[in-house]
């Protein structure tokens, strides 16, 4: 599951390819089907879903294919153009744990249409920019030994060593399962769910595990989210010290506002109607690390209110700067008027008079050096202080 965000340029989500699967058909009429059952939010109504294409994930070794493995690519996206793009393998013939390997370290290869790509590569094809953590979701059946699901969490094919640690604890005490019909296990990168034996048709046992796949969609549309903000903050600031028009700097920084607040209600946890689905659901989210999330959000809010903070001092300078140059040019009016009685004075030969003006006049012209002195003064401290933060 690798979230993003799809192309702004109108038609991007149209231009998408699109073919029929059977099993992606069942997917989408069952996920439709238990998200209405188990969530209240009018949020999975702004969902759109489709089967991109079949592909083939290719493992190469020397640069050379080593191992082939068929999927289909779905993308499920949110009407604010936020999407996942879903590689789903039914039946993994190569064994998963050399997938989730690949797929961690970005060396996994998609072959479409006879050509190879990256991940990022394919994601560009398709017109979506990445951002938040790609993650993975592994559902098995029947008896998986414990080390294989401790090598899945930690997403690595032929460790060196025995993993422990962290990776063997979550298997030993952290089943996360609220039912006794499977075990649920997740680290940062991973969720693993093992089922018992069960028989379950090959088109629906995706759909079997909808629900969870659900509620990290959920999760994933908030990290991109979140991490689009953040990526965009801190281009702002860049372009604002570069000496921005403030004005619309300030539009921009509304926009992310804005941009933050729908990205906080993608993980509203409490629309899912059961407790026991909510339980699950927040469970997931805090051993994906919703928590660096939130932190970033909070590194957001804090970034926003401090570009906000400057840029009105910078709006409120620019017009101080405009009220100064008007004060002046009416100084400047009653000056002329000023220097034309004078010359009248003159004119009319009334020497006391036009000492008076004399000396008005150079009280004027000491009072603005004054001012311009200080105002000269002002700018380099300011200066200073700008090269110190700097």
């Amino acid at each position: 599951m690798i979230p993003g965000k799809l192309s702004k340029q109108k038609g991007a989500w149209e231009r998408l390819p699109t073919i029929n699967s059977s099993v992606f058909n069942t997917f989408q009429k069952d996920i439709d089907k238990v998200v209405a059952e188990e969530y209240h939010s009018d949020f999975a109504r702004s969902l759109e879903r489709k089967c991109l294409a079949q592909v083939e994930l290719e493992i190469l070794k020397a640069e050379e294919v080593c191992y082939r493995q068929g999927a289909l690519v779905g993308i499920v996206k949110h009407d604010t153009d936020f999407c996942i793009l879903e590689i789903i393998i039914q039946n993994c013939a190569i064994g998963g744990n050399k997938i989730l390997n690949y797929y961690c370290g970005d060396l996994l290869q998609i072959r479409h249409m006879g050509r190879s790509y990256t991940l990022d590569a394919f994601c560009k094809l398709l017109q979506i920019r990445r951002f938040g953590r790609k993650r993975s979701m592994v559902f098995a059946f029947g008896d998986v030994p414990e080390q294989e699901i401790v090598n899945a969490l930690a997403n690595e094919e032929t460790p060196m060593g025995t993993i422990g640690g962290d990776f063997l604890r979550k298997v030993q005490t952290d089943n996360i399962a609220q039912y006794d019909t499977a075990q649920v296990y997740v680290s940062h990168e991973t969720m693993f769910e093992k089922c018992k034996d069960m028989d379950i048709d090959g088109d629906c046992r995706l759909s079997y595990n909808g629900i969870e796949m659900f509620f990290v969609e959920l999760i994933l549309f908030q990290d991109a989210a979140i991490d689009k903000v953040y990526v965009d903050l801190h281009a702002e600031s860049q372009r604002q010290h570069q000496h921005a028009d403030p004005s619309q700097g300030m539009e921009r920084l509304e926009q992310f506002s804005f941009d933050m607040e729908k990205a906080i209600r993608f993980s509203d946890y409490d629309q899912f109607n059961f407790p026991s689905v909510r339980k699950s659901a927040m469970k997931v989210s805090e051993r994906f690390g919703v928590r660096y999330i939130y932190e970033k959000y909070e590194t957001n809010k804090q970034l926003l209110a401090s570009m906000i903070a400057t840029n009105k001092r910078r709006i409120q300078e620019k017009q101080d700067k405009v009220k100064n140059h008007f004060l002046l040019l009416l100084s400047a009016m009653a000056a002329v008027g000023t220097l034309g009685e004078i010359f009248y004075v003159i004119h009319e030969d009334h020497f006391y008079g036009a000492m008076s003006y004399a000396v008005a006049l150079g009280v004027i012209a000491g009072m603005f050096g004054i001012y311009k002195l200080v105002e000269w003064i002002a700018k380099k401290v300011y200066s200073r202080i700008m090269k110190k933060k700097n």
